[in-house]
């Protein structure tokens, strides 16, 4: 009896022991699952604290709602500002791009766009600027919703450092939603289209792009300048460059494309913009002189060859 009852108790307590074990297990999921939850939390809300304060150096950040804000704030006078950007102005800090871009960040610098970078009273389909830029989100998985990434920051930040020029532009951040992306080569193509200079957002992103490419090419036969700007300092080499479309067209397209590219200086090689800050004022000076604008003396920078390639 006596041993009955030890081998009863043995077994109560191994259930006992279970039963303990997986509660425990539980719990300890549960605060996993918290704790990720708050860790996930956090890193969301400093991106947007980043994103603010990214937006408010463009001029496009507002407490206010973007429905408040008034259309098409007025850039100053094209001569009004003066040639050179401040010693003080940081390339790194400027076109910082957040950890994480979410829906409701894309959102928000899309809508500033259109709400502040637009004429007043002029509707999108009559908006026909001067400069285009064409620019490739690039997204980071695991990081970035669809259609984000880090060259719609660095697309915005230039629009924003030609908006306080008095120059206006275009951009895919100005398409609004649900419009055909085609109405993008409209600016560059059409017989309203006004473009003096295609500026092209240097990324290995870029040479994914089948938009880009299409962007790039219209440019190059309307005779329209091209303007590389360099952002990341790895791009791929001629035969990974837009390798996965083989057909005819795009073959054709591809080929004009590198032969322009390849006769014209990105801006800056060696380096990036993000690396050598002061080929913006380059940068600013050859928009000027395409359109035609005559301020004091800028900065060459650091101009040099280029083959686009890593």
């Amino acid at each position: 009896m006596f041993a009955y009852l030890k081998v009863q108790a043995a077994a109560q307590a191994e259930k006992l022991k279970e039963k303990l074990k997986e509660q425990a297990a539980a719990q300890a999921e549960k605060l996993t699952e918290q704790a990720a939850a708050q860790a996930g939390k956090a890193i969301a809300q400093a991106s947007t604290i980043a994103a603010a304060a990214i937006l408010n150096q463009w001029g496009l950040w507002s407490d206010a709602p973007v429905n408040a804000l008034a259309a098409g704030s007025a850039p100053p006078e094209r001569r009004a500002v003066r040639s050179q950007l401040p010693e003080s102005w940081n390339a790194e800090e400027y076109f910082a791009v957040p950890g994480v871009i979410t829906e409701q960040m894309t959102q928000t610098v899309k809508s500033r766009v259109l709400s502040q970078f637009m004429p007043e009273g002029v509707q999108f389909d009559d908006f026909y600027p001067e400069v285009v830029i064409s620019y490739a989100s690039g997204r980071r998985s695991g990081r970035d919703c669809e259609g984000a990434g880090p060259g719609m920051y660095y697309a915005a930040g230039i629009l924003g450092l030609l908006h306080e020029r008095g120059v206006r532009c275009f951009s895919g951040l100005h398409v609004p939603p649900g419009t055909d992306w085609e109405v993008f080569k409209l600016r560059l193509n059409s017989r309203f289209a006004q473009a003096k200079v295609l500026i092209v957002v240097l990324t290995a992103a870029l040479f994914e792009s089948k938009p880009c490419l299409k962007e790039i090419n219209a440019a190059i036969r309307k005779g329209i300048p091209v303007l590389p700007i360099r952002f990341e300092d790895k791009l791929p080499g001629y035969k990974d460059q837009w390798a996965k479309y083989t057909d005819s067209d795009s073959l054709l397209m591809i080929y004009r494309v590198q032969e322009h590219l390849g006769k014209i200086n990105s801006i800056p090689h060696p380096g990036t913009v993000l690396t050598v800050p002061d080929s913006m004022n380059t940068i600013l000076g050859l928009v000027d002189t395409c359109l035609g604008i005559d301020r004091a003396y800028v900065s060459q920078g650091n101009h040099g060859n280029d083959t686009y390639e890593a």
